[in-house]
């Protein structure tokens, strides 16, 4: 029986709880949603969230602790109802370069 390959990271993941705020859409923004961040790495995040994401959807996050620039990301996937990673979304930075989420 053949296993499905494990995807390439080419940056490490780093596992965090971080509570954020999540405004998704451009500037008619909807009230900001409430987070978690599950893990981090240079070009993005995975995040535990109530809200409705779709792919391809703009979202701001900003930290409800500590420092509280927005990162603009993208939503590239949402897990399916059903499956373990229901409730939970990838998200890339639209700039990784300003991307500062966590502490250093």
């Amino acid at each position: 029986m053949r296993t499905k390959p494990k995807p390439i990271r080419y940056f490490k993941r780093t596992r965090a709880q971080i509570p954020v705020l999540l405004s998704v859409g451009g500037r008619a923004q909807k009230a900001p949603q409430p987070a978690s961040i599950i893990d981090l790495s240079f070009l993005g995040m995975r995040v535990s969230a109530e809200a409705d994401l779709k792919p391809g959807e703009k979202v701001n996050v900003v930290r409800m602790t500590g420092a509280s620039t927005g990162v603009s990301s993208e939503v590239v996937w949402v897990g399916p109802r059903g499956s373990e990673w229901h409730g939970q979304a990838g998200l890339r930075y639209t700039n990784p370069l300003y991307a500062r989420i966590a502490s250093r």
